[in-house]
């Protein structure tokens, strides 16, 4: 459920197409939403410009669109913007053996940073193969830090509900990883 404050910014942006009270909106959900798409897309440049995309696409929606809680309008347009990049990547696929489309190299980097690299690659295809509820809830607990409380108010469940799913969500991510 949204706070009184975001109620009223959103009423303003959709009465009046409030730039400015976009901006406090978006300003009080950025580092969710770039953590949400840095978990989802390879690379920290192709994340912000997914959160660039998402925050024009959002706030389109929201003018022509009542709303009542705008990270979960936010998040649902990341993913469907993280989904379009997948999709226009399978279009037009990178091969990683042609030297003009690689875009990683092992140049400077000592044993750790690629065992790290080859570590995070692994979480993030684990990741991908959890359902979309069981991702936003390890993303929320242990990529933002959230409390159960505030995980259980964004998701409508009660706090030991939202323990209890991110449990098994984290179960499921092992059994993924073969741990």
């Amino acid at each position: 459920m949204s706070s009184i404050k975001e109620q009223f910014l959103l009423s303003r942006v959709r009465a009046f197409d409030d730039h400015a009270a976009f901006e406090r909106l978006y300003e009080i959900h950025i580092e969710s939403l770039r953590k949400y798409l840095i978990s989802r897309l390879p690379t920290r440049e192709e994340a912000e410009d997914a959160t660039v995309d998402t925050l024009e696409r959002t706030y389109q929606y929201i003018r022509r669109t009542k709303v009542d809680n705008f990270i979960a309008v936010l998040i649902t347009v990341a993913r469907n913007v993280s989904s379009e990049y997948y999709r226009a990547r399978a279009r037009n696929p990178v091969y990683l053996d042609d030297p003009l489309t690689s875009r990683h190299t092992d140049e400077g980097k000592g044993a750790r940073g690629m065992e790290a690299e080859t570590e995070a690659t692994l979480v993030k295809e684990a990741m991908a193969g959890l359902k979309e509820e069981e991702q936003i809830l390890i993303i929320m607990r242990h990529f933002e830090g959230r409390s159960f409380k505030d995980i259980g108010e964004r998701i409508g469940k009660s706090p030991d509900a939202a323990r209890l799913a991110t449990s098994r969500a984290l179960e499921q991510l092992r059994e993924l990883l073969h741990l």
